[in-house]
């Protein structure tokens, strides 16, 4: 006879592992399992080449942050010699 939900949900990881390999024994898997464990797999496959990707989509944001933090400070930088009187530039010197 099999558990209620209510007694599954309270079930430890540990435990229904425990009760999956006990009642494994005796029953005979379906095709219908085995394609779901395939599906499973591939999908935990695709889940870790997906995370992978957005640590690299991550790390190159916040370089192109930084490049562009950079740039906008020459900029600023080069505007401001531009405008600065030449007799104050020449009297610093």
């Amino acid at each position: 006879m099999a558990n209620t939900y209510a007694e599954m949900s309270r079930l430890s990881k540990e435990d229904l592992i425990a009760l999956y390999d006990q009642e494994a024994q005796s029953t005979q898997v379906g095709l219908e399992f085995i394609k779901q464990e395939i599906w499973r797999r591939d999908t935990d496959r695709l889940n870790r080449n997906m995370e992978r990707m957005t640590n690299r989509i991550q790390r190159l944001t916040i370089i192109i942050t930084i490049l562009t933090v950079v740039n906008v400070a020459a900029v600023l930088i080069e505007v401001l010699v531009e405008r600065l009187p030449i007799e104050c530039c020449l009297r610093c010197c």
